[in-house]
């Protein structure tokens, strides 16, 4: 009697084990090796990947680099830097009172150490003269702020009228520089490739999630290769600077679309598991 108890006592203990949450944890993180490795194998396969990384491009052959590029220069920096510096005071227009004298105290010194090297830098006459006047128009909006009594929205206001036509030069300068780089960096190495090789070629392009519409990256390569920007070959990755995280998350998004056309919709996984059964459960109720 005693052995069939401690025999009913094991039986019982192994089923107990084998729906213990724990068990299909482990189950799950042995196909989640698995998946890695398809998606690794994914990128073996591409014959050709581009991969840009904030200021660096990556060019990769069946998952091998094999050139290497800098996509910026001291002019595109300083002319963006200019521009984001703007911006950002701007943001402080949002924040706290008890920090906003900090704040623009060391604007205005940043502002001040700006201006002689603004004189020292391989500007054209009329990108110096924008600078120096934005920056005079930086300088005077934080003198402003900090006076007693201001009136913040009319400063901003005034500010905002005259500010922006600058702004959107700098801008447009800054992209002139990068796209001149571009022309000469990234434009061979797609010229060194067959039509073929230019239809399979991917991109991907590592974007801020707030400003990645209309991405200069995007508009560029799908001109290049004759394509439009929202072609899914350019492929960006949210707030994802890192080239091996990057081909990470492209061969994962290929992977579930190549899973989901043998499923009968190459949509199906980049929409959440759960997706379509929540939105029949909730049309219900």
């Amino acid at each position: 009697m005693m052995k069939y108890l401690l025999l009913l006592c094991l039986l019982t203990l192994a089923h107990a084990q084998e729906n213990n949450p724990e068990f299909f944890a482990r189950l799950n993180q042995s196909l989640l090796q698995d998946y890695a490795a398809a998606k690794h194998g994914t990128i073996q396969q591409l014959a050709n990947v581009i991969v840009v990384s904030g200021t660096t491009a990556h060019w990769y052959q069946h998952g091998k680099p094999v050139q290497e590029a800098n996509l910026v220069n001291d002019n595109y920096l300083f002319l963006k830097s200019l521009a984001h510096i703007s911006l950002s005071i701007s943001a402080l227009r949002a924040q706290a009172n008890a920090t906003q004298a900090i704040h623009y105290q060391r604007y205005e010194q940043m502002l001040h150490e700006v201006l002689p090297r603004i004189v020292k830098l391989p500007l054209t006459p009329a990108q110096r003269t924008r600078a120096q006047q934005l920056v005079a128009l930086d300088i005077d909006l934080i003198q402003r702020l900090q006076q007693a009594g201001a009136n913040t929205t009319a400063i901003y206001t005034r500010y905002y009228r005259a500010a922006k036509p600058l702004l959107e030069a700098h801008a447009a300068d800054a992209a002139a520089e990068q796209l001149q780089l571009l022309e000469t960096t990234i434009s061979p190495w797609l010229n060194s490739l067959t039509n073929a090789q230019q239809q399979a070629l991917y991109v991907v392009i590592g974007a801020s999630v707030t400003a990645n519409r209309h991405h200069l990256l995007k508009q560029f390569f799908a001109h290049a290769l004759g394509t439009f920007e929202d072609d899914a070959r350019l492929f960006v990755t949210e707030n994802t600077f890192d080239p091996d995280t990057q081909l990470t998350v492209l061969s994962g998004y290929l992977l579930e679309t190549q899973i989901g056309q043998w499923l009968g919709d190459k949509e199906r996984l980049h929409r959440d598991i759960t997706a379509d059964g929540a939105a029949r459960y909730l049309s219900r109720h």
